[in-house]
This record gives C-alpha cells, sequence and structure tokens, in this order.
C-alpha cells in the first residue's frame, strides 16, 4: 500500500521558520516513497493553556484514515509533556493504523519492539529540558524580583499574545508586554 504521509510541525516562537522543517520532512517523505496529503502546522509553544491545534487537526484526520503515516522533524515538536503523554499519542495513532517516523531521530520509526521504550525516555528527555529550563527563569526572576529590579519584555518585542500569568507569589510591578 502507497503511504499517504502528513507532515506536523511546529514553532515555539514567531522567529522560528516552518519552513525549515518543511523542507526536511518533504525531503524525508521523498525518501520513503510517500504522497504528502496533509500539513498540520502550529504556531505556539508547546505548554499553552490550550492543547495544540495542528496535534488536534492531525488526530481527528487520523481518525478518518485521511493518511497512514505521520512525520515529524523532532519528536519533541508532537509534545513536551512527558513520556506518557507522548504514549497515549503515538498509541492512539497506531491503533488508527498510522505509523510514525521523525526526521531527526531516523532511528524511530514504527518498525522494531524497543520503540516505545526509545520514544518514551526521549518524551522524558524533552519534558526534562523544558522543566530545566523553565526553573532557571523562575530562579531568575525570583532573583530580580528579590534585588527589587523591574523585569520585561524588550521594548518592540513582536510577542503581543496575551496569556494568563501564573504566578506562585503575585509581584508588585510586573510589565510584560
Amino acid at each position: 500500500m502507497k503511504r499517504r504521509a502528513a507532515l506536523l510541525m511546529r514553532t515555539s516562537t514567531d522567529d522560528q521558520c516552518p519552513e525549515d522543517q518543511r523542507k526536511l520532512l518533504l525531503e524525508l517523505a521523498a525518501r520513503i516513497d510517500a504522497e504528502v496529503v496533509s500539513e498540520y502546522l502550529t504556531y505556539e509553544s508547546a505548554w499553552v493553556g490550550k492543547y495544540q491545534q495542528g496535534v488536534e487537526d492531525m488526530l481527528a484526520d487520523a481518525a478518518k484514515r485521511k493518511f497512514n503515516t505521520l512525520l515529524i522533524w523532532d519528536v519533541s515538536r508532537l509534545t513536551r509533556k512527558g513520556g506518557n503523554t507522548q504514549s497515549a499519542l503515538l498509541n492512539h495513532l497506531g491503533a488508527l493504523g498510522v505509523e510514525f517516523m521523525s526526521y531527526r531521530q531516523a532511528y524511530l520509526d514504527t518498525c522494531g519492539p524497543m520503540k516505545h521504550i526509545v520514544l518514551f525516555m526521549l518524551a522524558e528527555f524533552a519534558k526534562w529540558d523544558s522543566d530545566f529550563k523553565s526553573d532557571a527563569v523562575k530562579k531568575a526572576m525570583a532573583r530580580l524580583r528579590a534585588e527589587g529590579k523591574v523585569y520585561h519584555r524588550p521594548k518592540g518585542s513582536a510577542d503581543n499574545k496575551q496569556r494568563k500569568r501564573r504566578w506562585l507569589v503575585k509581584p508588585k510591578t510586573i510589565y510584560a508586554g
């Protein structure tokens, strides 16, 4: 059966270019002789309050059997919520008859008995990395607050999205935009 592929791309910031991911995924599709039938792109962090719209759309189309192979640039583009979430997503896709292939982790495809263990470990590393960066930022912000300094986004920042702020202790003076 001919492979019908879907490309799943995500960029965390407006500064990132999804076209870089798309180009590499199109090369991968050509290499495995797959016809690209769908493309899903999300322009947001993996940690935003709502789930990634591109992933939701991809899952809906997978249930409709629009494709049988999912190509992704890196497993961290699927989710950074850890191994359990990633395993659930990949198991759901597998139950729908969808294979999974990663450009950066070429050794990960839906073949072989070790795939679930390796994918789980990579998802946990991605979550750990994200948690580590988040903790470092929170510690730096707390230090600045303790020193009485005001912190804010740089003037002219292109990020104007309204976000729900989650503070452990609400600071007195915060400029976020």
